[in-house]
């Protein structure tokens, strides 16, 4: 536990923003891919727990003159040579403008804007929600809350998808295979196959979960799992087999040992029709 006062102090000397998190699981947020540059440049980041730390972060702006900066949306560090960020950006954007331009076309309505990322390390891509959205978590209470029947927040929920955005990673070998097979920019000629289209998809899954974002299965989904699953069994045809025949089988009543299950006992009677002795053998149960 630490105040705001000694945060400030313990700050770096190029930072004027309180940087903070908001989330759930403290240990799971220690691994998320948001944290990667914050741990590489060992930058202390206050992890808001509590359901109502986001809701008040959002009204409340800044303590001792630093401003709150929710590390989920875009993030600037200031100690890093402004010039080299700008032209290593314009060459990543003149790079991936291609793939930019298709994963648009794929993605559609799903996506409001696709950048180069600056801060990832060991992730192809991460979906955030841009500066005006509401972060995962904060989505994520409101989820509840649309369960639980508010209509206002099923109404802004949906609304917040409309400020997704994709950061894709240059530097990681994904992206930098999907480049290779997606269309130049401009080629209306291209025919997407389904292969690449299910890449380009599962890339944005894996962004949404990095992200915090929870997935919504949807027909489309369970198709793409099932194609995937059947390459990896290769499974020729998804055509289901002919029903097996089985034989008819005789219904025997089961055999029961006597001599183990019950106690014998011998009668003998003198048969007076017969004029003969006879026996008789009589079973307990033990």
């Amino acid at each position: 536990m630490v105040s705001l006062k000694e945060y400030i102090e313990s700050t770096k000397d190029w930072q004027t923003e309180i940087y903070f998190f908001a989330g759930e699981d403290e240990n799971v947020m220690k691994e998320s891919h948001f944290m990667e540059k914050f741990h590489d440049k060992d930058v202390e980041v206050l992890y808001m727990t509590h359901p109502i730390d986001a809701y008040l972060l959002d009204n409340v702006r800044e303590f001792d003159n630093h401003m709150f900066k929710d590390i989920t949306k875009r993030v600037e560090f200031k100690d890093e040579d402004e010039d080299l960020i700008k032209r290593r950006e314009k060459v990543y954007e003149e790079k991936f403008s291609s793939l930019i331009s298709w994963l648009k076309k794929v993605y559609g309505k799903e996506i409001a804007k696709i950048t180069i990322s600056k801060r990832l390390g060991k992730a192809p891509a991460i979906v955030t929600n841009g500066p005006y959205g509401q972060s995962a978590h904060v989505q994520q209470i409101m989820k509840s809350q649309s369960y639980a029947g508010n209509e206002q927040a099923k109404e802004q929920l949906s609304a917040m998808k409309m400020y997704r955005e994709l950061e894709i990673n240059p530097r990681h070998p994904i992206v930098a295979s999907l480049l290779e097979n997606a269309p130049e920019e401009g080629d209306d000629s291209f025919v997407t196959s389904r292969e690449l289209r299910d890449s380009a998809y599962f890339l944005l899954d894996t962004a949404l979960l990095s992200g915090g974002f929870a997935l919504e299965p949807d027909e489309a989904f369970s198709n793409r799992m099932l194609r995937v699953l059947s390459t990896r069994l290769e499974v020729e045809s998804l055509e289901l087999e002919d029903e097996i025949n089985s034989p008819v089988e005789e219904d025997f009543p089961p055999e029961i040992n006597l001599e183990r299950s019950f106690h014998r006992e011998v009668f003998f009677y003198f048969d007076v029709t017969t004029n003969s002795v006879k026996k008789i053998l009589y079973y307990k149960k033990k």
